[in-house]
């Protein structure tokens, strides 16, 4: 069980798992169903045997499923940068985590920014649990410098 300031966090990717699970057997559902039709036809004045194959749309819940997944670990992340910036501040409403894809010097604000109040030893213990998942790529923090980009206590 993590720490009590880190508990939301917590429960929001212990959700996203449970959702994760789902979508797993949903997916497997619709791949042993009939998820396509195969065609044939014989074109005898073009002496051609076509062959079609229509793949059937999954149902729109593994769509949705999917959604709730990203939303719930993106959540987590969130809860955990404000639990952080907490620490320093009374209402952090800025914060957020930083997941920003190229480096340049508009995301490099922005990344100081939504972190403003975590020290870099707090930045590095995020992503350093993310990375633990091994599920989830983490890519941003150490290429943005998130050690000489925050602010420090």
């Amino acid at each position: 069980m993590p720490s009590p300031g880190l508990i939301d966090a917590y429960f929001k990717t212990e959700r996203a798992k449970h959702h994760l699970e789902e979508l797993r057997a949903g997916i497997a559902y619709f791949c042993k169903s009939q998820s396509y039709v195969i065609a044939t036809e014989d074109d005898v004045e073009q002496g051609l045997y076509k062959i079609t194959v229509r793949f059937n749309e999954p149902h729109v819940w593994l769509y949705l499923i999917a959604g709730d997944v990203f939303h719930n670990l993106r959540s987590a992340l969130d809860h955990a940068v404000y639990r952080l910036a907490k620490e320093s501040f009374p209402y952090p409403e800025w914060t957020q985590f930083p997941i920003l894809e190229t480096d340049t010097p508009g995301n490099r604000k922005r990344f100081r920014n939504y972190v403003r109040g975590l020290d870099s030893e707090e930045v590095h213990r995020v992503a350093t649990a993310l990375r633990k998942t091994r599920r989830y790529a983490l890519t941003g923090t150490h290429a943005m410098g998130a050690e000489q980009n925050v602010q420090h206590r």
